[in-house]
C-alpha cells in the first residue's frame, strides 16, 4: 500500500508540473506536444487549444507567469476555458496525491499492526498464530529494547515449551 501510495503521489506531482507549471512558463509558449496534451483535456472535438501567457515582473520577487486558455472552433469563435483548465489542472493533481496519502498513511497503519509486538501482560505472553511468529516478536521486542534480555530469554523458553 504504501508503494502505491508513493506512486499515486508521485503521478500528483507529474500531473502538477505538466497541467498547471510548464504550460505557463514562457519556453513552452509554442510547443506543440504540450498543446496535444491539453487540447483534449479542455477543447471539443474539432477544437483547436490557443493560449496566450502574460510575464509581470514583481520586482524583487521576482516574475510571475499566467496563462488564458482558449478554445477555438472551425469559424475562429475563441471561448475562455481559463477556469476549466485550472479545474482539471487541480483535479488532476489533488486526486491522486490525496488518494497516495490516504494508501501511504494506511500502508503505515498496516505496517505498524503487523510489527505488534509480543510482550508479557498481566495474564502472560501475547500470542501469535505460530511458534515462527512468536518467536520473531519476541526478538522484535528486545532489540526495540521493550523487553530486557532475561525477559527474552525467560518468554522464548515459555514459548518453545508450548505455554502461555
Amino acid at each position: 500500500m504504501r508503494r502505491s501510495g508513493c506512486l499515486l503521489v508521485i503521478v500528483a506531482m507529474l500531473a502538477l508540473c505538466g497541467l498547471v507549471m510548464l504550460p505557463v512558463l514562457p519556453f513552452f509558449e509554442d510547443n506543440s506536444a504540450l498543446d496535444n496534451l491539453l487540447q483534449p483535456l479542455i477543447c471539443q472535438s474539432g477544437e483547436q487549444i490557443e493560449r496566450d501567457l502574460y510575464t509581470a515582473s514583481t520586482g524583487r520577487s521576482g516574475t510571475s507567469f499566467t496563462m488564458s486558455v482558449f478554445c477555438v472552433d472551425a469559424a475562429g469563435q475563441r471561448r475562455d476555458e481559463s477556469d476549466r483548465c485550472a479545474g482539471i489542472s487541480l483535479i488532476s493533481f489533488l486526486v491522486p496525491f490525496l488518494v497516495g496519502m490516504l494508501l501511504f498513511g494506511l500502508g503505515f497503519s498496516r505496517m505498524s499492526r503487523q510489527m505488534a509486538i509480543a510482550v508479557p501482560t498481566s495474564t502472560g505472553l501475547v500470542l501469535s498464530s505460530s511458534l515462527t511468529e512468536r518467536l520473531q516478536e519476541l526478538q522484535l521486542a528486545r532489540d526495540a529494547g521493550l523487553i530486557s534480555t532475561e525477559e527474552y530469554e525467560q518468554l522464548r523458553q515459555r514459548a518453545l515449551d508450548g505455554q502461555t
